[in-house]
């Protein structure tokens, strides 16, 4: 993300949390963010902001022997 394109508000990112106030990023996420809302403290800005991962799971199968159609 940008921080050119930054727009206060909820925020959303794959890698890291993001400072709704001030589009800082944060890192290494898995290790202090889970599904639990939790408050944060952005060390870009100062400000308090709540933070929690979402999870999904996609199930694939496959077949294992040769007679596959």
């Amino acid at each position: 993300m940008s921080t050119l394109n930054f727009q206060p508000g909820e925020q959303s990112d794959p890698c890291y949390t993001i400072c709704p106030y001030c589009g800082a990023q944060f890192g290494d996420c898995d290790e202090w963010v889970d599904q639990t809302e939790s408050e944060q403290l952005c060390d870009s800005c100062g400000r308090t902001y709540m933070a929690r991962a979402d999870y999904s799971v996609d199930y694939i199968t496959w077949q294992t022997d040769e007679e596959a159609p």
